[in-house]
């Protein structure tokens, strides 16, 4: 099993975003993002709030950082 943030992923597609292009963004290695992005290290607090920031989304942190389980 795996967890990723669909709605995340989601509002970086209508950004037209990709995840090397949003560590830079949020000034954290690729390596960092992908490993949150895997579930495998938290997002920080702050981090979410400067990405909901660069994404201008209105979804809450909750929703938008919202995981699934796929199997």
């Amino acid at each position: 099993m795996r967890q990723i943030y669909p709605n995340l992923e989601a509002e970086l597609v209508r950004k037209g975003l990709n995840k090397k292009e949003l560590s830079k963004k949020v000034k954290i290695t690729y390596g960092s993002i992908c490993r949150k992005f895997a579930n495998e290290n938290e997002f920080l607090f702050r981090e979410t709030l400067e990405i909901k920031k660069i994404l201008g989304c209105d979804i809450p942190l909750e929703i938008l950082f919202e995981k699934k389980i796929l199997e």
